[in-house]
């Protein structure tokens, strides 16, 4: 048995698909900000992200502690607007979590493994490690060998 550890922004809390109201070319991030303790802070923030560069809107919910954030997916990205969240001195809240893969049995396969993970929207880190697995055994005794 292998392990695969992915780490990705926590899932929005409110039902339905964040990204299905979206324009073909536009994306709908939901992300849970840490760090904001104030009404300052999150307007702070809000301002910053609607003078990013490809975000078309974004609402800070200070109660929440969420921002509702739709970018123009040909100039931002999730990472982009994670950099601008950090540099405002705030945190986009990630879960990581350990799941194990059955019959991963090299490398090569779990380097396939990691790339397939890596184009997920929204997974920021991948890891997998296949099990180092021991084999043991007698081997057959030759002639003589034996009692």
């Amino acid at each position: 048995m292998a392990s695969a550890t992915l780490s990705a922004p926590l899932p929005s809390d409110h039902p339905g698909d964040p990204g299905s109201s979206a324009a073909p070319d536009l994306e709908r991030l939901d992300l849970a900000i840490e760090g904001m303790t104030c009404s300052a802070c999150s307007a702070r923030l809000e301002r910053v992200l609607n003078g990013s560069a490809g975000v078309t809107d974004a609402a800070v919910n200070l109660a929440l502690e969420r921002a509702m954030i739709r970018i123009d997916r040909a100039a931002a990205d999730l990472g982009s607007v994670m950099d601008v969240v950090q540099r405002c001195g705030f945190r986009v809240g990630t879960e990581t979590g350990t799941y194990h893969v059955d019959d991963l049995g090299n490398d090569r396969v779990a380097r396939a493994v990691e790339d397939a993970l890596r184009a997920v929207p929204g997974v920021l880190d991948v890891k997998v490690s296949p099990a180092r697995r021991r084999r043991s055994g007698s081997p057959p005794r030759g002639k003589g060998d034996g009692p």
